[in-house]
């Protein structure tokens, strides 16, 4: 899953659900799952992952992606979180 980030020090998160299995995620290089949760009785994994690091600039193009398991089929969306600028002082 690709986002194209539209202003500098943006992050890429996502979310994902996985309801063919319930196992847990490894992430690609650069990547951190930020939570994840097993419903071993439905048998569905779901989880959240983004970027280490935020975007450089904006127009970078940020892929989030899933090493392991790789035969299973899943869903996932993602969305650019800006960078807060600071409040202008009065």
């Amino acid at each position: 899953m690709s986002v194209t980030t539209t202003a500098p020090g943006s992050r890429v998160l996502a979310v994902g659900e996985d309801y063919n299995g319930a196992a847990g995620r490894t992430v690609g290089s650069g990547q951190s799952v930020l939570s994840q949760w097993v419903d071993s009785a439905a048998g569905d994994m779901f989880w959240t992952q983004t970027t280490r690091v935020p975007a450089s600039a904006a127009g970078t193009n940020v892929t989030l992606n899933v090493t392991a398991p790789t035969g299973d089929i899943w869903n996932m969306a993602g969305v650019e979180v800006l960078a807060s600028s600071p409040r202008p002082r009065c």
